[in-house]
This record gives C-alpha cells, structure tokens and sequence, in this order.
C-alpha cells in the first residue's frame, strides 16, 4: 500500500453542512476494490478558504482519483508521499502536550534531502517548547509537510532556524480524523482501520512523482 497526500481548497461560500455532506459521501464510500484508507486531514486554521491536506492510503493515484471524484470531492493536487513519525506513531489522532497546538512546517530544499536525513534533522530540532509530530515528505518536489506541536509558531520557527531550506512556511493547523466521524463508519459500515492497525508501523510510499 502507498500514502498519496491531497491537497484541498473549498469554496469560502461553503457551509458545516456542506463539509458535513462531503464527508459521509467520503466515508460511504471507501467501500472500494481495491482498499482505500483515510488516515487523517490538516486544515490551515486561519481566516479565509479552508485550505490544507488529506492523507489515504491505497494502491495506486487511479484509485485515488476515482474515489475523490466519484465521492465529489474536491482537491487541487495528489501527490505520493513517504510519512515519517516522531511523537507520533501508527495511526491514532495525534497526541498533542498540553498547552501546545499543532503547527505545520512546509519547507523546500534546493538540494534533494533524503527522508532519513529529515528525520534526523526534524529530531534534533525539537526543544521543550516545540516537539515534531509527524513529516509527509515528497522527495521528487524535494518538499517536506512536517507536522510540529508547539505552545506558538514563534517556538517551531526557532526550533528549525538551522534547517538548510530555501522556503519555509509555518501555519496553524487542526488535525481531522476519522475517528472523529466514527458514527458515520457504523452507519456506512466501513471498518475502523485506526482501531485494528493503530499499533502498527507507520505506512510508508516510494515518494514517486504522479
């Protein structure tokens, strides 16, 4: 199986009912062939279009287009991913320290950076006021989306100051996950993939341009 992360821009005229409407048509439909998993959504927690990602994991970017687009769902961009984890681990919500909020970190590098050495890059940064959560890493674009918990943007800037990146954007997020619409699986019937495989390994793709 490999992780696609999908990038999102909804309509500001959009209402919660709107969201709502698209999210059980999502949900009802990951009855797919081959499988199709949601793992978790961040949206940019900041006035104006709700803009963010989505990450699924499947077979291949056909069956991602076909679901989105069956489902009517919008999205701007699928990319294929590889998914790092430090606080983080397997496929539960992420567990955020308290006080602390979720901040991502999209950074670009000039020179290819290899997902280990983000990794160690992303470790060695943390301090007591930011902790990196998780990184989605696409190494053909040579772009990062890492996930970070800090008590403000100000800490997760000064925990990556010495990250070699041309392009560095930090924004406040929220974390969706499907554990959160789990009524709508037992009405959809759908299987609670976050309870079955919570404890296994972070999933992982060949970060292959598509």
């Amino acid at each position: 199986m490999r992780l696609f992360a999908l990038q999102r821009k909804f309509d500001e005229a959009w209402t919660d009912v709107d969201f709502e409407r698209m999210m059980r048509r999502s949900i009802g439909g990951l009855h797919w062939d081959p499988p199709i998993f949601w793992r978790r959504s961040f949206g940019v927690d900041l006035p104006g279009p709700v803009v963010g990602f989505c990450v699924y994991e499947t077979d291949s970017i056909k069956t991602i287009r076909e679901h989105q687009n069956i489902c009517w769902v919008p999205f701007t961009e699928a990319r294929e991913v590889e998914e790092a984890c430090g606080a983080a681990s397997g496929h539960g919500r992420s567990e955020v320290p308290d006080g602390f909020s979720l901040f991502l970190v999209e950074r670009t590098f000039e020179r290819p950076c290899s997902l280990p050495g983000l990794t160690q890059a992303n470790a060695a940064a943390q301090t007591d006021m930011a902790v990196w959560v998780r990184s989605f890493w696409d190494a053909e674009r040579r772009t990062a989306r890492c996930i970070f918990a800090a008590c403000n943007a100000e800490a997760v800037g000064a925990a990556i100051k010495e990250t070699p990146a041309t392009e560095v954007a930090i924004s406040p997020v929220l974390e969706e996950h499907p554990s959160a619409w789990a009524e709508v699986y037992d009405q959809a019937g759908v299987p609670k993939s976050w309870e079955t495989d919570s404890a296994a390994a972070p999933k992982t793709g060949s970060a292959a341009s598509v």
